[in-house]
């Protein structure tokens, strides 16, 4: 069963507990996957995707209406994921090819943008 953003985020702020497993449900894997893969440590996945989900929750009034939940959640993701390698210095997996491409140099100019980006 699909909600939209604003049903979701109303139940949430309702603290209605069909909203949050929905929530769960749905975004868990989604920053799981995406920390798991970008920091090639699961122990740290769980970590980061347990912070960028509790901030995402207490923070849904902060939510720009521009942007939708799926998109929010992706910028928290990111900040928590650039926090989290000027803190500890995590070497990202190596991304070297999609679809045939070489990309390697690409994310690790977005990797850099991002870093100078959260300390500027």
């Amino acid at each position: 069963m699909k909600f939209s953003d604003t049903v979701l985020v109303e139940g949430l702020r309702s603290k209605d507990e069909k909203a949050f497993t929905i929530f769960y449900e749905t975004f868990f894997p989604r920053v799981f996957n995406y920390l798991n893969d970008s920091t090639g440590e699961e122990g740290k996945a769980e970590e980061l995707t347990e912070a960028v989900l509790t901030e995402a929750l207490q923070s849904l009034g902060n939510r720009p209406s521009r942007l939708t939940l799926n998109e929010w959640l992706f910028q928290i993701t990111r900040r928590h994921l650039v926090q989290c390698r000027s803190e500890d210095d995590v070497v990202p997996v190596d991304r070297t090819r999609i679809g045939g491409e070489d990309v390697a140099g690409f994310f690790r100019f977005e990797e850099a943008l991002l870093k100078s980006v959260s300390q500027g």
